[in-house]
């Protein structure tokens, strides 16, 4: 008996091996579409991590653009105002200059 039960072991652990050498087969002919499924998952996540990031960036960005200018319509502003002022303050010098130079050169 002791034999009968020792060569049933070793059938049990024969099937037991095979049943494992298949999965590991299966698991290693699936791997190269996980690897692939993974890697595309992976880079789905980074593309929109990065878009997010851009995203952000271009949010700051709109804003400071906008700052700047707002500043720069501020400086235009206050230049045309001192341009305006001058030329009022000025208007007679001015018309009489440029109607010399333009009687002069006739």
């Amino acid at each position: 008996m002791e034999y009968m039960e020792l060569l049933n072991k070793i059938i049990e652990a024969e099937q037991l091996a095979q049943q494992i050498a298949s999965e590991a087969k299966a698991k290693r002919d699936r791997l190269p579409d996980d690897l692939r499924t993974q890697w595309e998952e992976l880079h789905a996540k980074y593309l929109e991590r990065a878009e997010r990031r851009v995203e952000a960036v271009a949010a700051q960005e709109s804003v400071l653009a906008d700052e700047q200018i707002g500043q720069l319509d501020a400086a235009l502003s206050a230049d045309l105002a001192q341009v305006d002022a001058f030329f009022r303050e000025h208007r007679k010098e001015m018309t009489d200059r440029l109607f010399q130079l333009v009687i002069g050169q006739c």
